[in-house]
């Protein structure tokens, strides 16, 4: 029983250290680039003129 808390603990370490946050997201910075548009938002039709 004894192992097993401590590799739960182990893992929950490793999982906290991977998954954490990085200094650009808690200062407030979102790592997907979210205010620009995507390219079919500027061009929705592709090639086509009319």
């Amino acid at each position: 029983m004894r192992k097993f808390i401590l590799l739960f603990a182990a893992a929950a370490a490793v999982a906290g250290v991977v998954c954490g946050c990085t200094e650009r997201e808690r200062a407030g910075y979102s790592a997907i680039p979210q205010n620009s548009p995507a390219s079919w938002e500027m061009r929705p039709f592709g090639d086509f003129r009319n």
